[in-house]
């Protein structure tokens, strides 16, 4: 999994933390902003301007201080978020190797935000953190990693970019950055805008202010990550950000109205009697999905994806692989053609080197 799955979990900062890989127009991989940590593969303008290009064959080695992040990370995730652990990596141990992985990519790029030394204060950021703090992103934020390439720059990573957003093109590794957006611009959808810190792109495709737990949301104001906007009555147009429930049995509901629902990260879902219950988490091969009427829901183990109701595992490195396709890459991982105009092609760590 990448860096931006801690967007959805207790804290938002990672809207602005370290990189993770480029992002594309096409779904995701499967599970930070959901995915499994595969490749996400899909079409999107811009790209590099030779091809095919080769992402990195072997992962690099972590450096001290991206085992430090990652161990911090990890043992965060399991104190408030063991579901979202079981769910993408199978345990601690794995989610240690994978995010430090992910570090390592991240500051090894060309032009990169993600450094030593945002990497050293991120970590001592994240080991104060408590299960309820969401805090809204800014400027001054210690896990904020704005990259050196303006709009349109060639990048194959996040970090690499000014806008902390990273474009690929389909079947390549490499991509190019994307515009800031401010608070009123176009985004989402073919506009290459990202949202600037503290802002979020709303359903109708607009940078809005982000706001904390317990303040107001409504179209022009969306809830910061971990939170979800809960409103008194299905017709109203306002509510209030309100935590997602973590303990079984806790009453829920699944249409943000009256009450939250239930944490999926922290291994909750809302089931049919309107309350929460713990999520099976399932390994490759088995079978997925709620059963038994809704009462009881089977969530895929270890990065594996539910597919017409089975887990399907994700591919690892060098695997054959079909771009834009299940089953999708591994963790830290993309699908890279082998030709141009191929969808066939070998799942590659993300690497930027090639990109120009």
């Amino acid at each position: 999994m990448r860096r931006a799955s801690f967007l959805v979990t207790a804290t938002a900062l990672v809207v602005a933390c370290g990189g993770s890989n480029g992002s594309s127009s096409g779904s995701d991989g499967g599970g930070m902003e959901s995915d499994t940590g595969g490749a996400t593969d899909g079409s999107a303008d811009g790209g590099p301007s030779d091809a095919p290009m080769s992402g990195d064959a072997q992962a690099p080695t972590p450096s001290t201080e991206c085992t430090a992040y990652a161990n911090a990370l990890c043992a965060f995730y399991m104190m408030c978020d063991p579901g979202l652990v079981q769910a993408s990596w199978g345990g601690v141990s794995s989610c240690q190797a994978a995010e430090a992985i992910t570090c390592a990519i991240d500051e090894s790029a060309s032009g990169t935000g993600w450094t030593s030394a945002v990497i050293g204060t991120c970590t001592t950021r994240v080991m104060s953190l408590a299960c309820t703090d969401h805090p809204v992103p800014t400027a001054a934020d210690p896990c904020l990693s704005t990259g050196a390439g303006g709009a349109g720059a060639p990048c194959g990573l996040n970090v690499q970019c000014a806008s902390r957003r990273c474009t690929l093109t389909a079947g390549t590794p490499c991509g190019t950055c994307d515009t800031i957006g401010m608070l009123g611009d176009t985004c989402g959808g073919t506009s290459r805008v990202n949202c600037d810190v503290g802002l979020a792109c709303s359903d109708q495709n607009k940078c809005v202010t982000v706001v904390a737990a317990s303040a107001t949301c409504d179209a022009t104001h969306i809830c910061v990550g971990g939170t979800e906007c809960v409103r008194a009555t299905m017709g109203a147009h306002t509510g209030t950000c309100t935590l997602p429930s973590t303990m079984a049995g806790a009453t829920c509901s699944t249409t943000g109205v009256a009450t939250a629902g239930c944490s999926a990260d922290a291994g909750f879902f809302c089931d049919y009697t309107g309350r929460c219950s713990a999520v099976t988490y399932d390994p490759a091969g088995m079978s997925c999905g709620l059963v038994d009427g809704g009462v009881a829901d089977n969530a895929c183990a270890s990065g594996a994806a539910c597919r017409v109701g089975m887990c399907i595992a994700p591919l690892p490195p060098v695997a054959a692989c079909t771009v834009g396709t299940y089953p999708y890459c591994a963790s830290n991982t993309l699908c890279v053609a082998n030709s141009m105009g191929s969808l066939q092609g070998t799942c590659q760590y993300y690497g930027s080197a090639t990109c120009h």
